[in-house]
């Protein structure tokens, strides 16, 4: 199972680093700084990629409780939680009317947050940042039948259209001179959208901006005190 062949291979790079012990450090820091640096930087890129596959793991395992879901009180949560984000890029968020969803509160707020997380850190810096979340009309000819359809749309870098077909996989990174990381997030984004029972897709020009669209289960008519944040 791929979580207990991560935690081997977690296990193995423990006893990799341990191994040589401190005498065969120093004398690696003495003789040959440059070879300590890359090998300590390939055990810390390796054990990023295990972290990351076992996160990947988890998606498919974890038990989800689905009820109705305020998606505008998620928004509106992650929007104040990337508060800090939003003023460093001196961008603009706007979010419209947001309809409540049939889903699991934590799948639906991780969903949003790393669509819109992506959204500011893919600004381009050459133009002010505008970030808008709202929801299209129901029937409108983008929504599958059905289903409940969010959009996140910006203006920032933009995906080339040769690279929009591996967004969703693991591992991929267009921009990775942009933001660090291991090119995991839009992975679990379609995996948590797919177990929800909705879709995800997305429309990008390079060079002029992107729109991801979250496709999900709506709501059954209900009080809006009775949604669950």
């Amino acid at each position: 199972e791929l979580s207990l062949s991560c935690q081997d291979m977690r296990s193995a790079l423990a006893g990799a680093e341990e191994a040589g012990g401190r005498r065969a450090l120093a004398i690696l820091e003495k003789e040959v700084p440059e070879a300590l640096h890359f090998i300590k930087s390939a055990v810390s890129r390796l054990s990023a990629i295990i972290d990351a596959l076992l996160r990947l793991s988890r998606v498919g395992r974890v038990e989800y409780r689905i009820q109705p879901v305020n998606v505008a009180e998620i928004v509106k949560r992650v929007v104040e939680a990337l508060d800090n984000t939003i003023e460093g890029r001196k961008a603009t968020v706007l979010a419209g009317a947001l309809p409540p969803a049939l889903g699991d509160p934590t799948a639906v707020e991780q969903i949003f947050a790393n669509l819109i997380a992506n959204a500011l850190h893919y600004l381009d810096p050459a133009r002010s940042g505008r970030v808008e979340i709202g929801a299209l009309p129901p029937g409108q000819e983008e929504t599958p039948a059905g289903l409940q359809t969010y959009f996140v749309k910006d203006n920032g870098l933009g995906i080339p259209e040769a690279y929009q077909l591996r967004v969703f996989l693991a591992f991929q990174r267009l921009h990775a001179d942009v933001v660090q990381g291991e090119g995991v997030g839009l992975a679990l984004v379609y995996r948590m959208v797919g177990r929800l029972g909705g879709r995800i897709w997305l429309e990008s020009t390079a060079g002029v901006g992107s729109t991801f669209f979250v496709a999900l289960p709506p709501a059954p008519a209900l009080d809006e005190r009775k949604t669950i944040p």
